[in-house]
This record gives structure tokens, C-alpha cells and sequence, in this order.
């Protein structure tokens, strides 16, 4: 039984087979646990005061982001390849094979744990010039030379999948001290915040959470799943994939908007709607803060700025600015 709501929401996400997801029931289970607002940090740029300008995020590829394991996945070459040499209509010479071992013996490998190791072996062991003290040797190797040339093939598929992928990420809260070091500008940028029910339905709806998680997002089940069935798998799993990440990434508290698939082909900007305040960084310039004091003026965004507490290692917001 999962023993958490993100266990229950990928539990609902994650069937292999597509008729069996619950994709409803993941969406309701994520929006009565997403935070009330959502912050994204900028450092003071023409682009980020265009963005808060404009009501837009840019939506980005998970190729250009800091952490080079964003968006991978595990894909087990291994495990491929023995859903592919039981798959009946892979180009693979079975007639030839069952005229060297018999149809009956064909048969008993393929349903075997390992079918290239069991195929190989009963090939193998019917040549009369081979040595047989060296099958197992043989057989080993085999599988490595299979596992190798395919390495290059599955890296490109996991890219392509990543490549599909277009990502805004943003923050729980606004307070993180790293947050502020890392995304906006050593505290000389800004945050913005965002009141996630006046998010436009589409924006609502494909913002998910992170998952921190040791492990890395193994894709092999829907690969085999689609070598099965391409009709039924669960083509959806790619926002799964684009939601694990590291534990040494939850200081982020991170919530992010997933578009899979292809489904916006480009990186762009994309409308989110009108903030519900901006947070100025201990740190801002005058110059810098003026600029987006100027922004929130004309759109009557309400500003604050945050502060060093004197008492704790916290950031506090002042009372507003505008």
C-alpha cells in the first residue's frame, strides 16, 4: 500500500498499461496538496521585467537546466532485449533458429528469464566444433557485445524523450536562503509569486511536484510495455520522468509545470497570469530595484522586499513597498 500522497500519486500515474491509469484521481490528489502560491526567482534582467511585464514563464528544455540528471531515466538494456526476443513479430530469424534446436526447445528458451543467454547456449551447445568448456564464456560475451551496442541507441531514446519535454520550474516558498543565492542573483534579483488557483486551468493542471528520490526514473517498464502494445501503453509516462530528482535537490521545494510530448514543440514563453505580489531581494541594487518597482506600478502588483533577520538565519518581508 503507498504510504504517502506522492506514493498515491504515482501509484494512479504509473500503469504501464494506459486503460489503467487514474489520471483523475492523481489530479485530485496533487491539488489538494499543491502550495496555496508558487514563487519563481529571477535575477533583474531585460527578459525577467519583460516576463513580469507580460504575465509569462519561459518554458525551458530540461537540457538546459544546472543539473545534467534532470529528466533522465533508467532504461535497462537488458530487460529490452528480452522483451524484444519474445515479441513475435521482431526482426529476429526464429525459423532459423528452430531448424538448429527444434521448435519445441525454441520455445522453452523464449520463456525463460533470459532468452538471448538460454537461445545462445542451446545454439551453442549443437555445434559439435565448439569447444563447450567455453560457452559460458561465449555466452557472456554475447550479451555484452548486445549490451553495448545498443547502449548508444537507448542513450538517444531517453534525449528524445527529455527533448520532448518543456519545464517552468518554481518554489513552495519564497524564504529559502539558497534560493535566493542560486536563482536570483546572490539576492540582487527578485521573486515572483503566483496564487496557484488563479492559475488558468491548463497551467493548474500540469503543475506537479517534484519527487526526490535516490533513484532514477526507470522508463524500461513502458518500453516493453509499448513493444507489447503500442496502441495501449502508458504514453503519458513521460511527466513521471520529468519529476524525479535528487535529494540533493529538495532544498527547492520545487513544483514544476510538465508539457510532454511534444505538445509545445519549442521552448517559448508561456501566458501563467498576473502575479499576486513580487518580493525584491535583501540585496537589489537601487538601479535594479527601481526597474522592477516600475513594472509593479504600472501593472499594480503589490512589492515587498525582503530582509535579513537579526536574530535567526532567515529572510523576512518588509511591509509593502507599493
Amino acid at each position: 500500500m503507498p504510504n504517502s500522497w506522492i506514493d498515491q500519486f504515482v501509484e494512479c500515474f504509473s500503469p504501464t498499461d494506459g486503460r489503467h491509469l487514474n489520471i483523475e484521481q492523481a489530479f485530485i490528489l496533487k491539488h489538494a496538496k499543491q502550495p496555496t502560491s508558487i514563487f519563481k526567482f529571477r535575477a533583474v534582467t531585460d527578459y525577467a521585467l519583460a516576463n513580469l511585464s507580460d504575465d509569462t514563464v519561459w518554458l525551458n528544455s530540461p537540457s538546459n537546466y544546472n543539473d545534467p540528471f534532470d529528466c533522465a531515466a533508467a532504461l535497462s538494456p537488458s530487460d529490452l532485449m528480452k522483451a524484444s526476443l519474445k515479441d513475435p513479430h521482431a526482426p529476429i530469424p526464429f525459423d532459423e533458429i528452430a531448424a538448429r534446436i527444434g521448435s519445441d526447445l525454441l520455445s522453452e528458451a523464449l520463456s525463460a528469464d533470459n532468452p538471448l543467454r538460454e537461445i545462445a547456449h542451446r545454439l551453442l551447445s549443437s555445434d559439435p566444433k565448439i569447444d563447450h568448456t567455453r560457452i559460458p564464456e561465449m555466452i557472456e560475451a554475447i550479451e555484452q557485445s548486445y549490451i553495448a551496442v545498443s547502449a548508444p541507441y537507448l542513450s538517444q531514446t531517453v534525449s528524445k524523450i527529455k527533448d520532448s519535454l518543456k519545464i517552468c520550474s518554481f518554489c513552495a516558498t519564497k524564504e529559502p536562503i539558497l534560493m535566493w543565492s542560486h536563482y536570483a542573483n546572490n539576492h540582487r534579483g527578485f521573486c515572483v509569486e503566483y496564487a496557484t488557483d488563479d492559475l488558468h486551468d491548463m497551467a493548474r493542471r500540469m503543475l506537479f511536484p517534484v519527487i526526490y528520490s535516490e533513484k532514477l526514473f526507470d522508463s524500461t517498464p513502458y518500453h516493453t510495455a509499448a513493444m507489447k502494445d503500442l496502441e495501449s501503453f502508458n504514453n503519458l509516462y513521460p511527466i513521471l520522468q520529468a519529476l524525479y530528482k535528487a535529494p540533493e535537490w529538495a532544498y527547492e521545494q520545487e513544483w514544476r509545470l510538465v508539457f510532454a510530448g511534444g505538445v509545445i514543440a519549442e521552448e517559448m514563453n508561456y501566458y501563467i497570469g498576473s502575479p499576486k505580489a513580487v518580493y525584491l531581494g535583501a540585496r537589489i541594487s537601487d538601479e535594479d530595484r527601481d526597474g522592477v518597482l516600475a513594472v509593479c506600478r504600472q501593472r499594480r502588483i503589490p512589492v515587498s522586499q525582503m530582509r535579513l533577520a537579526t536574530d535567526k538565519f532567515r529572510l523576512e518581508a518588509t511591509p509593502r513597498l507599493l
